[in-house]
């Protein structure tokens, strides 16, 4: 969460690039002091400065590929970014169950060190070499991913026009959030993140243990660490099935479907609660509608990794106005990770205080709002980021 601010100005001043390599450093570091732990501080201490790193990697990976990427193939591939952080909790699941914790600690290691020497290979956004005068670097980059059949001189110039025009009109930062498209770009920003974890997202992943033993699976059948793995690879089911046709169909009406199978979802989990906690059946009755959480959570977490956790991601990389992108989405970022803890660390207390069917009812209305929100935010597949960006402002 606090990374999310600093990368967010270190992506205006050193590039995409250069802030996303400096993230691989504290990953690595924390995972050695896990791995040559001599007792818990340091292992606290090691998570800490690994969790600094993490956390601005979901925002900035999809950003840097954002300003990367063709029109036509943007939405796929940040979809994919977003979804990999899905799929490396599916990882580091399995290494938990597969190795003790030093083994698991080792493998994790592996990953940010392969990245920083990878990625090392990679070029800057060519919106940042723009940004920076270096209009022949940004020129080679675009041939390099476009390829020689593609006319890279025309989007070179339509993206400096685009950033001209931004620099003509450019004011103070205070000055630039008074503007319509950088209130349209905070509002639709939030209101993403705030679907995605007020919806109970990580209460549903951190405690699905308790979910599967409320509904009568005998935890020697079904522990802790299967049970998350469970969750894990709906999350990555969800995801592959966003990769594949956030290209073919209109976003904002993808995300309101998705988020009435969200509301049902956690509604049908509520229910199941309302029904044991309530003492409304007998328990023979209960053990044949045990089944009803299980979908409930089988579809939640399927609709929602894939729709609102990789795309709130993706979508305020979009429409953010370049110069405040890297303050915008740092927010959105840090709003985002911010309710996550509080979801996390207040949904047993909600629940033990109100029960279960009024925590998930809750859940609920923010599915509701999935439905609404997204049919008030602009429409962003098949179009350039500059071409977004005149939407925004109505042109």
């Amino acid at each position: 969460m606090l990374s999310c601010i600093i990368i967010g100005q270190l992506c205006d001043l050193i590039g995409r690039k250069w802030s996303l390599l400096s993230l691989a450093l504290p990953n690595i570091l924390g995972w050695l002091l896990i791995i040559f732990s001599q007792n818990v501080e340091m292992i606290y201490v090691g998570r800490f400065i690994g969790g600094l790193s993490s956390g601005a990697f979901s925002m900035y990976g999809v950003l840097y590929i954002s300003e990367l990427c063709e029109k036509d193939h943007r939405g796929a591939l940040g979809t994919i970014i977003g979804s990999l952080l899905i799929w490396g909790v599916l990882i580091a699941y399995i290494l938990g169950f597969a190795l003790n914790s030093k083994g698991s600690a080792i493998v994790s290691c592996c990953f940010p060190v392969l990245f920083g020497l990878l990625f090392l290979l990679q070029p800057e956004s060519p919106y940042y070499e723009l940004q920076k005068g270096n209009d022949e670097e940004a020129l080679r980059i675009l041939k390099r991913f476009r390829g020689k059949f593609h006319d890279v001189r025309k989007e070179l110039e339509q993206i400096k026009f685009h950033l001209e025009e931004e620099k003509l009109n450019k004011v103070s930062i205070l000055e630039s959030f008074k503007r319509s498209e950088a209130r349209t770009a905070l509002w639709v920003s939030f209101g993403l993140m705030l679907i995605q974890q007020a919806s109970g997202l990580n209460a549903v992943i951190y405690y699905t243990s308790i979910i599967f033993n409320s509904a009568g699976i005998d935890e020697n059948i079904l522990n802790s660490q299967i049970s998350t793995i469970i969750v894990g690879a709906l999350e990555v089911i969800g995801s592959i099935f966003a990769i594949l046709v956030i290209e073919k169909v209109n976003r904002r009406i993808y995300l309101s479907i998705s988020g009435s199978f969200i509301t049902v979802s956690l509604v049908l989990i509520g229910v199941y609660y309302t029904l044991q906690e309530r003492n409304l059946v007998t328990p023979e009755i209960l053990a044949d509608v045990g089944v009803l959480p299980l979908l409930g959570m089988f579809i939640f977490i399927l609709s929602l990794g894939a729709s609102y956790g990789p795309l709130a991601f993706l979508i305020p990389t979009e429409i953010c106005p370049p110069e405040l992108k890297g303050i915008i989405t740092s927010v959105a970022a840090t709003f985002s990770w911010f309710l996550a803890f509080i979801v996390t660390k207040f949904y047993l207390n909600l629940k033990n205080t109100f029960g279960g069917d009024v925590t998930f009812y809750i859940f609920a209305v923010f599915g509701i709002l999935a439905i609404i929100f997204p049919l008030f935010i602009p429409e962003t597949r098949g179009k350039t980021l500059a071409e977004i960006q005149n939407e925004v402002k109505g042109k």
